[in-house]
């Protein structure tokens, strides 16, 4: 079918649809980044520096991520950029406090004893030793993320403060057609929903199995 204005709605939510793991994929990898450094350098330094990476991260989950977002963006106002912004800075602590866990596990191990008798510098313990030992837990959270991401920008959309109506990402497809639901015309907003659905489903389970091939305990012969 058509949409309110009598355009195709099948290219718009493929349109939509790309838009909008663009968008949550941009401020997922972002949170990633950012998390991912702060909580492997908490768990190998320690101190004040661990401290106060986790004192933050409590901080941010003791709130909302919608909360988080709808601040943010109130304050900055919309925007697709924004809105990638925003997303990260309601996730980093879930990847940041995963990289800790992770850092602090592998830094007792034999190898990293190893590794700094030889005199290599902290960058080179961090990012050559550290880091790829430490991925596992955050390739599996990304994706779970990432599908929260597409959610929570769907939600922004329907609230007015995600993408503008000129960039017809799912959830402002969705908002667009709420006003003709009475007339009849539910598909504007009901076939965007479902796809929107399927994405999410599909990201989840994709993590699930994600999950089970870095965990060999969960392997099933």
């Amino acid at each position: 079918g058509s949409d309110e204005q009598g355009r195709d709605l099948l290219s718009a939510m493929v349109y939509g649809l790309r838009l909008s793991l663009l968008v949550a994929g941009t401020g997922t990898g972002l949170a990633c980044l950012l998390g991912a450094a702060l909580g492997l350098t908490a768990g190998y330094f320690g101190g004040r520096w661990e401290r106060l990476v986790l004192a933050l991260a409590d901080l941010q989950l003791s709130f909302p991520a919608l909360l988080i977002a709808l601040a943010l963006l109130a304050l900055s106002g919309p925007g697709l950029p924004k809105v990638a912004l925003a997303l990260a800075a309601s996730q980093w602590a879930y990847f940041a406090r995963s990289a800790r866990a992770a850092a602090l596990v592998e830094s007792g191990k034999d190898y990293m004893a190893a590794a700094r008798l030889q005199g290599l510098s902290h960058a080179r313990l961090l990012w050559r030793h550290l880091l790829p030992n430490c991925l596992p837990p955050l390739l599996v959270i990304l994706p779970l993320q990432l599908a929260a991401a597409i959610s929570l920008e769907a939600t922004l959309s329907l609230l007015g403060l995600g993408a503008p109506a000129t960039e017809p990402s799912l959830g402002r497809l969705i908002a667009n057609g709420f006003a003709y639901l009475l007339s009849g015309q539910y598909w504007i907003s009901l076939y965007p929903g479902l796809l929107l659905t399927l994405a999410v489903t599909a990201i989840t389970l994709a993590a699930d199995r994600l999950a089970a091939v870095l965990d060999p305990r969960r392997q099933v012969d």
